[in-house]
């Protein structure tokens, strides 16, 4: 990783991403309090000033108590809530001094997830609750777990007193959450375990089980098949016989889910991390920081950034941090949609309301596009965020190969290029990049350029479906797109009168085995690529050569809109009976898989009127020798 490409990764996750912080410590004492406990004293100070008493030995006496009061304590010092507030002054100070919000919040049973997510940086005390002996992080772990489903990226850095090994281990147990119930055990390993259970969990706890091994099951790095063996070499033959990897899995699980302090439920998250520095799951990224004596909130930012750049997010991630840094910019995000004429302003209102009440919804999806498309136009014009682009991905490494002209070495600097790509990923070991690797890869990319990620909930111009009751059978609709918008007459009576169902028309596709060689080719543009189920699809539009294959159905209650993801529509076509040669009507199930972008549903639209408006006269070819 170059210098380059860290300074991109912390200007994407830390300065440009970071606006407002908040500091959580109940130590600490926000504006408020101060407020209330200065004039909480003066009035203590006020009564004593005011009162009869005339011996000076006990006016010194109660002089003290007023003062003890106005004090805390913070492990073996003792500090008063003035020079305890002046460390949150100086956090205060810094974070403005970068031109960022920063507020102080110390009462643990305001930490509402949803205020607290608003803020980019949350600077969290690990022990909120310090009275609760042996549960005194409950607190910010809850809050922790909160932050990592939240729909806003949030950065936090836990500091604290504690081992910093010990509560890694605790924060990532509870976003991994409990899961061994998840493990389910059938047959002979159930009845296994509840037979041998206690035994094994006995020479588990006694000759197996490691604290390390924490970290590394949490992470995916560790290898149970080499536990399940030497946890076999130290139990007796007769109770060994029948332990199998879901019982290790039980077992691993069991001693993860002790450190889950606060029960938190099973995530599907997968977590990224550094032991004793930094965890990396859902919608959270936390660094970890011990304690000094004199806190520093300069250490604090340096920590972000040495975490961060250990972490080594990949092209993909900070390219779409830096977007949404952008996104939320106002200034930038916002400048054409609020620029907007006052008739232009009315006509959204108008465009809304001229409908029926039943259509208004699909009314706002379309205002809402069109602001969408004005704020995206904006963003892909703009040379700052292009330029971060460009320069993150030729920092991603220090041996670009340089293209060239001849074809043969373009080649070879292109396979370069993907294995490069692939390196950037922090998943992606180098032994997994192979051929069909390399392929998926390029196959990724034209399925990218060629399909736009939307809910389908109708059949329209552009969507492939798949007829889910003969594999492997792919159709693409080609009608025009004013003809398949439900409920809507525009095909005149005939439409009238099929309603509530539609006649379309659909090409066949052929779906094609050899994905490397259609790769090769899909600069011709007769290969569409799309992704079913897992499985990476080249679907041609032509049969052989150049053979369309046509076919005219009718969507069946095609009105009944919208389509319930991961349902089907039946559709109507015509087909001769092979033994009768009479006309018969098929009805077939059909799934919406994948949407072509507008481009290339319209290139394959004039495909087939080109196709069908060619000379119907052929001429005869011969070899004459």
């Amino acid at each position: 990783m170059t210098a380059v490409y860290k300074e991109k990764i912390v200007q994407a996750f830390r300065d440009n991403a970071i606006r407002s912080v908040l500091l959580i410590d109940d130590e600490y004492q926000p504006y408020e309090t101060l407020v209330r406990n200065r004039a909480n004293l003066d009035k203590k100070l006020n009564d004593l000033v005011n009162s009869d008493i005339t011996d000076l030995i006990e006016y010194k006496e109660r002089l003290a108590n007023i003062l003890q009061g106005e004090e805390i304590h913070v492990d073996s010092r003792v500090e008063s809530f003035l020079r305890r507030s002046d460390t949150a002054q100086r956090f205060v100070e810094f974070f403005h001094s970068k031109k960022r919000i920063c507020t102080v919040e110390s009462d643990v049973s305001q930490l509402e997830v949803e205020k607290i997510r608003k803020s980019d940086l949350v600077i969290l005390d690990y022990h909120l609750n310090p009275e609760d002996k042996g549960n005194e992080a409950k607190s910010s772990l809850k809050l922790i777990s909160d932050l990592s489903i939240n729909k806003h990226m949030n950065i936090v850095v836990v500091y604290t007193n504690e081992e910093l090994e010990s509560v890694w281990q605790q924060i990532a147990a509870v976003l991994h959450g409990d899961r061994a119930n998840s493990i389910l055990l059938q047959g002979e390993a159930l009845e296994a375990w509840e037979e041998h259970s206690l035994d094994w969990e006995t020479e588990w706890y006694n000759s197996i089980f490691k604290k390390s091994m924490i970290h590394e099951y949490l992470l995916g790095d560790l290898n149970l098949d080499i536990i399940l063996a030497e946890m076999k070499s130290c139990l007796d033959e007769d109770i060994s016989v029948s332990l199998h990897l879901s019982h290790i899995q039980k077992l691993i699980e069991t001693s993860v889910s002790k450190l889950n302090t606060i029960k938190a439920t099973k995530s599907n998250f997968v977590l990224h991390g550094t032991k004793s520095k930094w965890i990396q799951a859902g919608y959270v990224f936390i660094a970890l920081k011990s304690k000094e004596l004199e806190d520093d909130p300069s250490e604090i930012w340096d920590c972000i950034q040495d975490s961060l750049c250990d972490w080594k997010p990949s092209f993909y991630r900070v390219i779409t941090s830096e977007l949404q840094n952008q996104i939320e910019d106002a200034n930038l995000s916002m400048e054409k949609v609020l620029s907007k004429e006052k008739m232009e302003q009315i006509s959204m209102l108008w465009g809304i309301l001229r409908v029926k009440e039943n259509s208004r919804n699909d009314a706002a999806k379309v205002m809402l596009g069109n602001l969408l498309h004005d704020v995206s136009e904006n963003i892909r014009n703009d040379s700052t965020l292009i330029k971060f682009v460009v320069d993150s991905a030729n920092s991603t490494s220090d041996n670009l190969p340089k293209f060239t002209e001849n074809s043969d070495r373009n080649n070879n600097v292109i396979n370069k290029m993907i294995n490069i790509s692939a390196e950037n990923h922090e998943t992606v070991l180098q032994e997994n990049i192979d051929i069909n690797f390399r392929c998926d890869v390029v196959h990724a990319f034209n399925e990218q350029l060629c399909t736009i990620k939307e809910n389908i909930s109708h059949i329209s111009t552009g969507v492939v479906i798949k007829d889910v009751s003969e594999k492997g059978s792919y159709y693409l609709c080609i009608a025009p797109s004013c003809n398949t918008v439900p409920k809507q007459l525009t095909g005149g009576s005939l439409v009238e009168d099929m309603a509530p169902h539609r006649a379309m028309r659909f090409i066949k596709l052929t779906s094609e085995i050899d994905l490397k060689k259609e790769l090769k080719n899909a600069h011709r543009s007769d290969t569409i690529f799309i992704t079913d189920n897992g499985q990476r699809l080249a679907l041609k539009i032509y049969e052989g050569k150049d053979i369309l294959l046509i076919e005219q159905g009718i969507v069946i209650n095609h009105d009944d809109y919208p389509m319930a993801p991961n349902t089907s529509k039946k559709i109507q076509f015509f087909s001769t009976n092979t033994e009768t040669k009479e006309l018969e009507v098929v009805i077939r199930e059909f799934k919406p898989v994948a949407k072509l972008r507008a481009g290339f549903a319209s290139r394959y639209q004039n495909t087939q009127l080109q196709y069908e408006s060619r000379i119907g006269v052929d001429f005869i070819s011969a070899v004459i020798t």
